[in-house]
């Protein structure tokens, strides 16, 4: 290869192309040895588009679930330091943007050191909350048990929107215990109700794996029947697909293909309901949306904004009307819930702008 540039220098890129076509570079090879680094750079993980970005703040995983490759291929869990998050949250507002969402493999294994002393995710959102003028904040994602009573403390901040995704996988304690998952079902139900009862009318959407090795038909009803009690918006289904090299991948009692599609099945239909339902209970309200994009179709011109509790929203209106608020954050009064759609299985609100 002429030039062979790692994701952990993705970020040097177009300055590393620049100098190869120059004829600068001296090197040919750009990578970091990414299980023995402590540190992660700014470079790279940021992805711009208009007003949102998506801001990496952590790499790597040292959890080593039995079913996962991510930690034999992204190294060791390393994070950005929190006053270089600052700094570059800033300027990406002086840029326009106007909503961060904070990424990475492990986002709640987030750690930084200051004076000597350990710092966690609640330390980086309580500082990008006071010293930075973003007015939205948005998590990736989170383990259950990372979703602390301190973190919901700072959720009651305006600038944190309402949004969860949490990685549970399972909700049966044993099949928990073979994904090598460090939480239990109670956790799993603390989590859900500590966020509904702290964070009013939050979107919470989660990541649940079925047909798991070892996932009996009694466990997976263990699962389906504890999430259809709790209160949440979306599961996001993954039939359980082999990694090799993972320990999972070398259990022996496996769940057939067809009853993996089964499970599969069954647990997208109670995520559709249950997303239909509370989609619904939107209609009437009045939200802060930030204008995305404008888009036509079928000869009807609408915005597509997103909601600070998640929700897309299709605002119609007038080209030359609508061109106006992208980037800028709008109250919209919700009118309806359109699934007319047939390549998405969920749809969005529409609503009018409220002046």
């Amino acid at each position: 290869a002429d030039l062979v540039v790692a994701n952990s220098h993705k970020g040097q890129l177009p300055d590393l192309l620049n100098k190869y076509f120059k004829g600068e570079l001296s090197e040919k090879v750009f990578k970091s040895n990414i299980f023995r680094k402590e540190d992660l750079e700014m470079g790279g993980g940021v992805e711009k588009s208009h007003t949102r970005t998506f801001l990496k703040i952590q790499d790597g995983c040292n959890s080593f679930c039995s079913y996962c490759v991510i930690p034999f291929a992204r190294g060791k869990s390393r994070s950005i330091p929190i006053a270089d998050l600052v700094a570059r949250v800033n300027d990406l507002y002086a840029e326009g943007v106007r909503e961060a969402v904070l990424t990475g493999v492990h986002i709640g294994d987030y750690e930084d050191t200051v004076l000597g002393q350990k710092k966690v995710i609640e330390d980086l959102l309580e500082a990008l909350v006071a010293k930075t003028k973003m007015p939205r904040f948005r998590l990736s994602s989170l383990e259950p048990v990372e979703v602390s009573d301190r973190m919901l403390d700072v959720y009651q901040d305006d600038k944190m929107c309402p949004h969860f995704h949490m990685s549970i996988q399972s909700a049966n304690t044993d099949v928990l215990s073979n994904m090598k998952r460090n939480y239990a079902q109670s956790d799993v139900i603390h989590a859900l109700n500590n966020i509904s009862k702290r964070v009013k009318s939050a979107f919470v959407g989660m990541d649940v794996i079925v047909g798991f090795p070892t996932e009996t038909h009694e466990q997976f009803e263990d699962t389906y029947l504890t999430l259809a009690e709790l209160p949440w918006t979306k599961i996001h289904v993954f039939p359980y697909s082999e990694r090799p090299g993972t320990k999972a991948a070398a259990f022996a009692e496996t769940v057939p293909l067809q009853e993996r599609q089964r499970r599969s099945a069954r647990m997208r239909e109670l995520s559709l309901h249950r997303f239909e339902s509370v989609a619904r209970e939107q209609i009437g309200l009045q939200k802060k949306t930030l204008v995305l994009k404008n888009s036509a179709k079928g000869g009807q011109f609408s915005s597509q904004s997103l909601s600070r509790d998640y929700w897309p929203v299709h605002i119609a209106g007038s080209e030359e009307y609508l061109q106006n608020w992208i980037g800028q954050e709008v109250d919209v009064k919700v009118t309806g819930y359109d699934h007319s759609n047939p390549s998405r299985m969920e749809g969005h609100l529409v609503g009018e702008l409220v002046i």
